[in-house]
């Protein structure tokens, strides 16, 4: 269940996303009278597509989930967001829509600022709004280079892909492998479960990854690029 924290102010705070660095001292107060810092149990959604968007999310610990609802109940996943970073998404300056739904990957602490407010800073600061259409842009850049990937790479191809992705952009900081979530590893690819797990185990006896306790790791990288690379 997700539930308040005690927080330090935004002056203070180690994790704040760099665009940051582009308010005044008196504009970081301004946010931090106006946002909660919450707690996210693994799984939990923090919001959900099409509900009314209220606040920016900024990430201060753990991994979250970004992915479309899709029809019958089938989910398309985007892309991971890690510490540190903003999730607002297009909505808050067209519909006040949220156009895709964001859940917690892990234990996660995210501080809800007040739409409004970032707003109005954006409106106030011109290098700040920079930064964060700058910000906004290239994830949406990179969710591009995903849809190209999804339409015309070969399931194998998405699989050694998304391997690729989750060792080097999701979990960066384990020399000795990732964990094994098949149902993500699906949905990032738009493949069914059963199609994915095929896949990842054919990778596995070609020993090009091993997989040990829900635990993959990546022993032929130059044939997983390739794999990838080819499609």
């Amino acid at each position: 269940m997700a539930s308040p924290i005690n927080k330090i102010t935004c002056i203070d705070c180690g994790k704040k996303n760099i665009l940051f660095k582009h308010l005044t001292e008196d504009e970081l107060l301004l946010i931090d009278r106006n946002r909660t810092e919450v707690a996210y149990n693994k799984g939990e959604i923090i919001f959900k597509q099409g509900a009314p968007i209220t606040h920016i999310i900024s990430i201060t610990r753990g991994l979250v989930k970004v992915y479309l609802e899709g029809l019958s109940k089938k989910n398309l996943i985007l892309q991971y967001i890690p510490t540190s970073e903003f999730i607002g998404g297009p909505g808050a300056f067209v519909d006040n829509m949220h156009h895709f739904s964001v859940s917690a990957a892990e234990e996660t602490c995210a501080c809800l600022i007040d739409v409004n407010v970032f707003k109005s800073l954006m409106l106030k600061n011109v290098h700040f709004a920079y930064a964060y259409i700058e910000d906004i842009s290239q994830k949406g850049l990179f969710n591009f280079e995903r849809f190209i990937s999804l339409t015309q790479k070969q399931m194998h191809g998405r699989i050694a892909e998304a391997l690729l992705y989750f060792a080097d952009v999701v979990f960066p900081d384990q020399p000795y492998g990732f964990p094994l979530y098949r149902k993500d590893i699906a949905e990032l690819t738009a493949l069914s479960k059963d199609s994915a797990g095929r896949i990842i185990s054919s990778l596995q006896d070609s020993n090009i990854i091993s997989i040990s306790e829900n635990t993959i790791k990546i022993l032929d990288r130059k044939q997983l690029e390739n794999i990838s690379h080819k499609g």
